[in-house]
């Protein structure tokens, strides 16, 4: 991947420092050998970094977004659930597990709407509509697709992009059929969990590895990748710097650690190949409970017929555009795709980080094991503590729709966390 996939966001707002050598210096007398070689190239590569990293800071601390149009528009979509109550496991870190929905089916949108609790959510893709829980807090965004003429044709070619690697990509069986539903996936990216001893790139095969790198560098994911990362700096700002914040230092604690875009604050992923990509009802228990996503659908097939969101939880069934873009908190509430026509084609793209990345930098980049080892009883209680406060303190981290209108009339910088 080229340099700019891995350029860090700012750990702070104190400047970088180049100190230049004055014009008479003494030259460093020449090196030779494949030793001194590496550690020039290692020197070379911390002063790209480095660049990288301040104009990254230049594009992180703009004031907030022009979205005035966006949100001035938006339309808020009440629900009674109780944000809560959603399943956190005891770290907090990730969700609990949701027992994979065993026999589980992809249902069809009327099998849902024909009877009285679910509510059809009529959507063209491009209004926004954000969904709010009983206390007012947004908790998932309709987000639609940018303000451009030719954004059918950027998705479109995204589409034509995946329908293409998926020829060329060999899937193994658990890349078929998983626990999301039988369709070929997979994740690109930074992850840790599953047996990992370290955070790191996920690993593919050569064949495999070559289409993810070349669908990472296509515009239209590109693209789609920035736009679902401003619509949650939109929406959840706060939440935002949090996943911010956490990616600098995962980036800054290990330069081996590449990047899926610079342009998106979420550490990896998944690319849905299709052509009929419905997921079976489940929750991403290994991302933050109150962690959000970014779903984008694409393929061809019509939105008001199949292809819905289902958000179980709170009852609804929505229309989903091939184009368009959801922000959900895909660990707490579980959600599905209703079937789409038999010559209808769907895929998808979503953007996550996984919880135990989180835990990572909060252990100061350590395992558990050599976190806990050596602490006293006080010290456990006041980690159990933190934990078990780990929930209210994300809610927290959401806003509710007059607090996005006001920072967004007075053009204010996304608030720091507290």
């Amino acid at each position: 991947m080229p340099s700019s996939s891995r350029a860090a966001l700012p750990a702070s707002e104190e400047p970088w420092l180049e100190l230049s050598p004055p014009a008479d210096a003494d030259h460093e007398p020449l090196r030779h050998g494949k030793a001194a070689k590496r550690r020039e190239k290692s020197h070379a590569n911390r002063r790209r970094k480095r660049q990288e990293a301040r104009a990254q800071k230049d594009k992180n601390t703009l004031p907030y977004p022009n979205s005035h149009k966006h949100i001035a528009r938006a339309e808020s979509i009440a629900t009674s659930y109780d944000t809560n109550a959603i399943p956190s496991a005891s770290s907090g870190f990730i969700a609990l597990p949701d027992g994979g929905h065993r026999g589980s089916k992809v249902h069809e949108a009327r099998e849902l709407l024909d009877g009285e609790s679910f509510k059809l959510v009529e959507w063209n893709g491009t209004v926004v509509r954000a969904i709010v829980d009983k206390d007012g807090r947004i908790i998932a965004v309709l987000a639609g697709c940018p303000n451009d003429s030719n954004w059918e044709s950027v998705h479109k070619s995204g589409q034509a992009a995946l329908q293409s690697a998926r020829k060329r990509c060999r899937f193994p069986k658990k890349a078929r059929n998983h626990r999301r539903g039988n369709f070929p996936a997979l994740s690109a990216g930074i992850s840790f969990g599953g047996g990992q001893k370290l955070p790191g790139n996920l690993h593919h095969s050569k064949t495999n590895k070559k289409e993810l790198d070349k669908l990472l560098q296509h515009k239209s994911f590109k693209r789609i990748a920035g736009f679902g990362s401003k619509a949650l700096r939109t929406w959840a700002p706060k939440l935002h710097g949090y996943y911010a914040e956490n990616f600098n230092d995962l980036l800054q604690s290990n330069p081996k650690l590449e990047r899926n875009f610079d342009n998106s604050i979420w550490a990896a992923a998944a690319f849905n190949f299709g052509p009929r990509t419905c997921s079976l009802k489940h929750r991403d228990f290994a991302n933050l409970p109150f962690g959000w996503c970014s779903i984008t659908a694409l393929g061809d097939f019509d939105p008001t017929k199949g292809g819905h969101l289902v958000l179980w939880d709170l009852k609804l069934v929505i229309e989903f555009p091939p184009g368009s873009t959801i922000l959900l908190p895909s660990a707490a509430i579980a959600h599905s795709n209703t079937a789409i026509g038999r010559r209808e084609t769907r895929c998808s793209f979503t953007q996550f980080t996984a919880g135990g990345l989180f835990r990572w930098t909060a252990h100061g980049g350590q395992k558990d094991a050599e976190y806990f080892r050596g602490m006293s009883a006080a010290d456990m209680d006041r980690v159990a503590s933190q934990n078990a406060a780990r929930c209210k303190f994300g809610l927290s981290l959401f806003s509710t729709f007059e607090e996005v209108r006001e920072m967004q009339r007075s053009e204010q910088r996304v608030p720091p966390l507290m």
